[in-house]
């Protein structure tokens, strides 16, 4: 009997024995298929679906270094598609190179991938602010609530807001930039077309006053200002504005630290130039030298010469700016500026007789150049020739249609030229009041002019009056020589007589 009952445990054993490893080979099994199904989806599946919004921009016509980068980032994106860097750099170097579209998808997966990059969040932001989409502000809100801190991405969130109507989240949003930057012109420009667009005229100056206080150089800032005092019949100060806005630099760039390190992307020629025009602008002309000149290493056109030669005339190396001006020539014999330069530089070189040379073949290439009219008479008054001057800007004037300065030019020496025989006060006046009506009577200059075309014609109660009013013009805009010359002139009219030029 104990024989049996082990014998029926063996048994009982053996039956277990067999059923363990069936449960053990499914949970194997399963274990196996979820993994490699796992792996497949990570190594197959998945950079299929990320692959699949890959951008492959046309780089015809795109410069070779320019065109070899966007091929190195797009093969880094292959090789390792799960990489959200991969994915914003290449958008990065899409975007700063006007491939606008491709760049967007880029960003966008870059975020599905790390969607705590705030770069990503505003670099996509920008461009689809640029392109107008209305996703540009999700875009912004959410670059926002990683980045409350950061007073560029405010200001253009502002910017944003306001270009879509959302006029009372927009002061939200401009006021909390000047939180962070209290220097922030651009904020204040802002808020300033807020209040005008509520007809809030006297806050939008008050904004604007603070706006050219903290940066005096922002000509937005002068251009809207010339608005507002005109809308509060403050036509003189308006008037001031309008010319201080003229002297200025197109734009004043927003400060953005972030976004610069996408624009340092660039690698184009036109990025070495754009560069190199922010640096002039600054006063910088070595720096600017040097961006122009990699400019030209990359594309060496007429343009780029023009450029550099542009350039080397401001640092006073004539010479050699004279032959950036001739290689532009003989690359464009077309090229009417350079011609026009080119005897510009021969001009301030001493080499009067040779720059009219020049000037008279931009005539034959370009009637119709004004620069070249303004230069050769220049040219002729420095050569005491006035008779030979008055032709040039009477030609000048029947070819351009009468173009301002010229028009400027002429009226002056037929009121103050130093030969009485060739003044002519009639035609003086007549021209001076067609420069003032062409300037809304808001230049001082053409002001200047009328008043000394009127008391060289005896009307010295106007010449006074206007003499007047354009020292007054000219004292607020802080321009001291002019007011200075103004103030010698109106003596003269007050006692009688007429200005006349040496």
């Amino acid at each position: 009997m104990e024989m049996k009952q082990v014998s029926q445990n063996e048994k009982a054993g053996e039956t277990v024995d067999r059923k363990f490893p069936i449960y053990l080979i499914v949970i194997i099994s399963i274990i196996g298929v979820t993994i490699a199904g796992f792996v497949l989806y990570k190594t197959v599946y998945l950079p299929r679906s990320l692959l699949a919004v890959l951008p492959d921009p046309d780089l015809t016509g795109v410069e070779d270094q320019v065109a070899e980068e966007i091929r190195n980032r797009r093969l880094a994106v292959k090789t390792n598609p799960g990489s959200p860097d991969s994915w914003g750099k290449l958008g990065m170097i899409l975007d700063v190179h006007d491939f606008k579209q491709d760049a967007i998808p880029c960003y966008k997966q870059g975020l599905a991938l790390n969607p705590n990059e705030f770069r990503w969040f505003y670099f996509c932001a920008i461009v689809l602010n640029e392109i107008r989409s209305p996703g540009a502000l999700d875009f912004f809100e959410k670059s926002n609530q990683l980045n409350r801190d950061y007073s560029p991405l405010q200001v253009r969130y502002g910017q944003a807001l306001l270009n879509a109507g959302h006029l009372e989240n927009a002061s939200e949003t401009f006021h909390r930039a000047i939180s962070l930057d209290s220097t922030s012109s651009h904020a204040y420009l802002g808020l300033a077309k807020i209040a005008f667009s509520e007809a809030r005229l006297q806050a939008s100056l008050e904004f604007l006053n603070k706006a050219v206080e903290l940066k005096p150089e922002h000509r937005e800032v002068h251009g809207m200002l010339a608005d507002v005092l005109r809308r509060l019949h403050r036509t003189e100060e308006a008037a001031k504005e309008v010319q201080t806005a003229r002297h200025l630099p197109q734009d004043l760039r927003l400060i953005d630290p972030v976004y610069e390190k996408l624009e340092a992307q660039g690698m184009s020629a036109v990025w070495y130039r754009d560069r190199g025009f922010a640096l002039q602008a600054q006063g910088r002309l070595d720096a600017a030298l040097e961006q122009f000149r990699k400019a030209m290493e990359l594309k060496p056109d007429p343009e780029g010469h023009l450029h550099v030669g542009n350039l080397l005339s401001q640092l006073g190396r004539y010479g050699e700016a004279g032959s950036q001006y001739r290689t532009a020539i003989s690359l464009a014999p077309n090229y009417v500026i350079s011609y026009n330069n080119l005897g510009e530089t021969l001009f301030k070189s001493g080499r009067a007789e040779e720059a009219m040379v020049w000037f008279e073949k931009c005539f034959r290439l370009d009637p119709q150049f004004p620069n070249a009219y303004l230069n050769l008479g220049a040219i002729h008054m420095q050569l005491d020739r006035p008779a030979a001057a008055i032709a040039t800007f009477r030609r000048g004037l029947k070819n351009t249609g009468g173009f301002l300065p010229i028009v400027n030019r002429l009226a002056w020496l037929l009121a103050t030229g130093p030969d009485p025989s060739l003044r002519n006060a009639r035609e003086a006046v007549t021209l001076a009041k067609t420069a003032c009506e062409k300037t809304k009577y808001s230049d001082p200059e053409s002001l200047d002019i009328l008043a000394a075309a009127y008391a060289e014609s005896g009307d010295f109660k106007r010449a006074v009056a206007l003499a007047r009013k354009v020292h007054g013009m000219t004292v607020s805009s802080e321009q001291e020589e002019l007011a200075n010359q103004i103030e010698s002139r109106l003596n003269l009219y007050l006692a009688q007589k007429p200005y006349h030029s040496k």
